[in-house]
């Protein structure tokens, strides 16, 4: 939803996630335009493997802090690698704030980075549920992005877990699904909003 400064000071757009019903409400009063869907890639597990060349870490929300430079580099990257989409701001303040620093949920922060240079290669965020481990995040190069999804298969395989699933927008599904399972679609649609414009200016 965008141009939303009263809800959001400082902001110019908010990402949202109506519901079906939501969504066909807002369309039908000329409130919302869609612009993408939500689709869960899903991906077996793998059995663990270990990089020569690569360095995987789980990281304890008390050891975050130490990793404040990879974090802000890989961000900075995935600004660049990414700039055709709008990409929440995913730096290291940003991931202190929502996993490390969370009242209720135990998320698992993994960075990997290059063996011999220490240079960071992405980071990723896992939650585990009963019965798969869910990839939450992600922050990185698009060539990161492999690497990120076989450790978390990986990571799933010794929390004995049969399967990672993770959300995408549409357009994301191609950069992400790899040798993926499925792709599905969920029934959650990310809109614009109308308000202040007429719906051909928002297509």
């Amino acid at each position: 939803i965008d141009n939303m400064p009263d809800l959001y000071p400082g902001f110019s757009f908010a990402f949202g996630f109506p519901s079906e019903r939501h969504m066909r409400l807002g369309a039908a009063l000329g409130l919302y335009h869609r612009v993408e869907s939500i689709n869960e890639i899903a991906w077996s597990s793998l059995p663990v493997k270990r990089s020569i060349l690569r360095r995987t870490r789980l990281i304890a929300s008390s050891e975050l802090q130490q990793y404040r430079d990879q974090f802000n580099a890989l961000w900075s990257e995935m600004r660049e690698d990414f700039a055709d989409f709008i990409v929440p701001v995913r730096d290291y303040d940003r991931w202190l704030y929502r996993y490390a620093k969370h009242p209720e949920i135990s998320y698992k922060v993994v960075l990997i980075s290059a063996r011999f240079t220490n240079k960071p290669v992405a980071a990723f965020v896992l939650a585990e549920h009963s019965d798969f481990v869910e990839l939450v995040d992600y922050v990185g190069g698009s060539d990161g992005v492999g690497f990120a999804v076989d450790r978390a298969r990986q990571f799933a395989c010794m929390l004995g877990k049969s399967m990672v699933k993770g959300w995408f927008t549409g357009a994301l599904v191609p950069c992400f699904m790899g040798q993926s399972l499925s792709v599905t679609p969920t029934g959650i649609e990310v809109p614009t909003n109308l308000r202040g414009r007429t719906k051909e200016q928002a297509v």
